[in-house]
């Protein structure tokens, strides 16, 4: 769990109305569904971007509260009900203007992007809302309760309490969405009506059965995304003859009440519950007839429930099938409609509300049956609608209470997924986080707390027929498909067991042995002839070919509930493989997939083992966890990833820099003693694509880094994980000195790196094995990483190096491989990789830039002076 930092309280003050209410609208009256519900506080957290960088932070910060502040005033003059206190005898409430509470505060020790990349609890939430929910206060504070926290780099987050005697989700998101249209100066759309009680009588007290109230129950509470891509598949499986067109909540619904009852069947004793109920809170507002105003303020929800009642004797659960689920909730969904909500705009509305009440707590008294309670916040548009002036909010949240169990709050995701924050018993949430169905649709999130992308970090080994040293020995007629899922059953058996499993709640790794694809393919054609296309310019399509992930998913594409790795190997007429290999970056860099191509090559089968023909595998350390506990903050995160631009129509190619033409670009790098090659073609690159595109003032490398030798003392050689760091460097593009030619600028940017790897070398790197500080060290990382790309004046390339990590010498026993090759596997421009040539002193750098900069970088006679070749 991540550490709480400091929240300092700035100031607290009360917003009044900025206009007095009118005498004759003094007193508001609760409605009938006012009166039933809790005296709790509705809650909703929006997170906002600082997006003016050039802006001073607190100043902006200043800005934003003084224009929150007396935008909110005015809100509260439409919706003068809010900003009074409700009686004593809750029927109603003095609209006397006393107002909100306004809290402004500071969080300090953490950016906003950092913060969300963390695993957040309930608890750490609940410090960015002015009050919990169950608070005793919420009947005679503040109907509204509002906490601004600003963190560092000047993000937002804006807490929100509203009571909700007098008003439901829908009424929240009603008053959210004229705020944001006042604040941002929109014109008018929504009209708030409050008159509920008028269609919905309140009853002497005398009559009024308690609210309900949940009985207490410790719980464990975690978030599942499910992705719009998976919602359709979900939708399509669920569809049937007599409901083609199910909607997302109602399959997620299905799909989370089915695992729950198989979750909760499973821990219970033998005899224990074998009843269930769901029950489902719904905006009645237009399920009347006729309908209510779309802008109605208040509580204006009904309840409907479904059961269900399993067989005691039923080893698994095809007795429950999602198809039955969701045609029983649509099903129920229609009968409340047609039988109950319909009659509510008649005369005897009061006794269908006090029938359903009776049947509700009658539901959650019962000892034999087990209620989840689902809330569907979905289509309350939170992402498009709440706009304040400084754009839209990057997640929306509502915290669930830890104290309650069996309790579903639905979501949209920014994204038009659905996130669906669960809270149930720890002996229930166990089984049910890893149900296979649920999986299937839904991954487990803290947000993005391991950062690290959800792609494939891949490579591609090209081996001639070659039969010597010890391959006689392979009692399979040379079968090397067959030796090489021999070797590689082995190893994920003796060292690289983790590779077997799946990734769990993304944080940790599930071995569960559930295997690693294995494609075998054949190439029509020889090894020569297709190396030969080396030099056409769709060489990296047609690298792909020879990568598993094509097979199951874009490599790009990737999710963290995919396979940890996935190999194909190629047969070419003439005898010679091709083998490749896709690892999760969420499990390993590209040190971490030489490593385990080394162990797999050393793993012998059983006949070269007892005559020693090959030497001992290299064993992995798993330690990279206890080094760096709770997160991986060494690469960009997804929202980082995400913002990266992939919009523009870009090209990839391959450029050879033979040992020739390196000993050249390190005599003119005179400003550094002994350069590295890897510099020199950095630093050459770089320029001319910097060169290429001029719209920007500056143009930003971050160069990614092995940490395994930069710490002190230095991390084994054979550490399995993410250590990954980066530094950056940057040039200005506006330099108009005519004298400053391109030699100038190579060398310069020569020493850039040189002095930019030092830096962090010294400043940065060795800091890592320092416990707190070092993870505040990868915390800024990734923040300086998520700030960097959304830089407006700068042109930002990500450059990675995997030269020296030898790929040239793996060998299987039938040679060395002839081509080492590592496809670019993500699809956004100014990714520059840098690789070995077969002789060890060249480097192939494989370089994406949009095609218009790509025709102005090939055109640049500096480049085709320097390159061997251009692929």
């Amino acid at each position: 769990m991540a550490e709480v930092k400091v929240i300092e309280i700035i100031k607290r003050e009360t917003i009044n109305p900025s206009s007095s209410t009118p005498p004759d609208l003094k007193i508001h009256k609760l409605s009938l569904l006012d009166q039933f519900q809790p005296e709790i506080y509705g809650q909703v957290i929006y997170f906002y971007q600082n997006t003016k960088n050039d802006i001073n932070i607190i100043t902006t910060n200043d800005q934003k509260s003084h224009q929150l502040k007396k935008s909110l005033s005015e809100t509260l003059t439409r919706f003068y009900p809010i900003a009074g206190r409700i009686n004593n005898n809750t029927t109603a409430i003095d609209c006397n203007d006393e107002g909100a509470l306004y809290i402004e505060a500071r969080f300090h020790g953490l950016n906003l992007s950092t913060f969300l990349q963390q695993e957040l609890s309930v608890a750490q939430l609940q410090h960015l809302l002015a009050s919990e929910s169950q608070s005793p206060e919420s009947n005679s504070w503040p109907q509204l309760l509002v906490q601004a926290t600003f963190f560092d780099c000047g993000g937002l987050a804006l807490g929100i309490c509203l009571s909700h005697k007098s008003c439901d989700a829908t009424s929240m998101g009603i008053f959210m969405k004229s705020w944001a249209e006042i604040s941002n100066e929109s014109p008018q759309k929504v009209f708030p009506v409050f008159n509920a009680a008028s269609y919905f009588p309140p009853i002497e007290i005398s009559d009024q059965r308690p609210a309900l109230v949940l009985k207490k129950v410790e719980s464990v509470v975690k978030r599942f995304v499910f992705e719009k891509k998976k919602l359709v598949k979900l939708k399509a499986e669920t569809a049937s003859e007599s409901m083609d067109q199910p909607t997302r909540v109602e399959v997620v619904t299905a799909l989370i009440w089915k695992c729950f009852m198989a979750a909760s069947t499973r821990s219970s004793n033998p005899n224990g519950v074998n009843k269930f109920a769901l029950t489902q809170s719904m905006n009645i507002r237009k399920r009347v007839d006729p309908p209510l105003p779309e802008h109605l303020v208040g509580n204006v929800i009904g309840c409907f429930i479904a059961r269900m009642e399993l067989g005691h004797d039923d080893d698994d659960d095809d007795q429950v099938t999602l198809k039955g689920l969701v045609a029983l909730l649509r099903n129920g969904i229609r009968e409340y409609a047609e039988t109950k909500a319909k009659k509510l705009r008649e005369d005897g509305a009061c006794e269908v509300i006090g029938r359903d009440m009776k049947e509700t707590f009658e539901l959650f008294g019962c000892e034999d049956t087990k209620v989840l309670i689902f809330t569907s916040l979905c289509s309350f548009e939170l992402y498009e609608m709440v706009d304040f002036g400084w754009g839209k909010p990057i997640w929306v949240t509502v915290p669930a209470a830890e104290s309650h169990s069996n309790v579903i709050i639905l979501m949209d995701t920014k994204e038009g997924g659905v996130e669906a924050t669960v809270s149930l018993t720890k002996e229930d949430m166990a089984l049910f986080e890893t149900d296979p169905q649920l999986l299937a649709f839904a991954y487990p999130s803290t947000l993005n707390s391991q950062i690290a992308p959800a792609i494939y970090t891949s490579i591609v080994l090209f081996y001639p027929k070659n039969y010597n040293n010890h391959i006689d020995l392979i009692d399979t007629s040379y079968d090397h498909h067959g030796y090489l899922k021999k070797t590689l059953s082995k190893i994920l058996a003796r060292s690289f067991f983790p590779l077997a499993g799946r990734i769990n709640n993304n944080t940790t790794i599930e071995c569960t042995d559930e295997g690693v694809p294995f494609f075998e393919a054949k190439f029509k054609g020889s090894l020569s002839t297709f190396l030969e296309q080396k030099s056409h310019n769709n060489v990296v399509e047609l690298l792909k070919q020879f990568l598993p992930a094509n097979n199951m998913v874009s490599i790009d594409q990737a999710t963290s509930t995919w396979p940890l790795l996935l190999v194909q190997v190629t047969s070419f007429d003439c005898g010679g493989l091709a083998i490749g290999v896709c690892m999760s970056h969420k499990f390993a860099d590209a040190a971490t997939l030489s490593i385990f191509m080394k162990s797999w090559a050393k793993t012998p089968v059983e006949a070269a083992i007892r005559d020693g023909c090959c030497d001992q595998a290299l064993d992995p350390d798993y330690r990279a966890a206890s080094l760096f506990p709770g997160r991986d903050l060494l690469t960009l995160p997804p929202s980082t990833d995400s913002e990266l631009n992939n919009t523009v129509d870009i090209i990839t190619k391959r450029y050879v820099f033979g040992k020739t033409k390196i000993v050249h670009l390190k005599a003119k790098a005179t400003k550094v003693n002994n350069p590295t090659r890897v510099e020199v073609v950095t630093a050459f690159v770089w320029n001319c694509a910097t060169n290429a595109n001029k719209r920007h003032r500056f143009s930003v490398l971050a160069q990614c880094v092995n940490l395994r030798k930069k710490v002190e003392p230095p991390f084994p050689e054979n550490l399995v994980g993410n250590l990954v760091g980066y530094f950056s460097v940057s040039v200005d593009c506006k330099t108009n000195d005519e004298d400053y030619n391109k030699s100038d600028q190579f060398c310069d940017l020569v020493a850039k790196l040189r002095k930019g790897n030092i830096e962090y070398s010294e400043n940065e790197a060795k800091k890592l094995r320092a416990g707190k500080e070092g993870l505040e060290v990868l915390s800024r990382w990734s923040e300086e990483g998520g700030e960097l790309v959304r830089k407006d004046d700068a042109n930002v390339f990500i450059c990675s190096s995997w030269c020296n990590f030898g790929f040239y010498e793996i060998d299987f026993g039938w040679g060395k491989p002839i081509w080492a090759s590592n496809p670019p596997y993500i699809s956004y421009e100014n990714i520059m990789t840098l690789m070995d040539t077969k002789e060890g002193d060249g480097v192939e750098v494989y370089l994406t830039l949009s095609k218009d900069n790509m025709a102005s970088f090939e055109r640049d006679p500096y480049i085709q002076s320097m390159i061997t070749s251009s692929i």
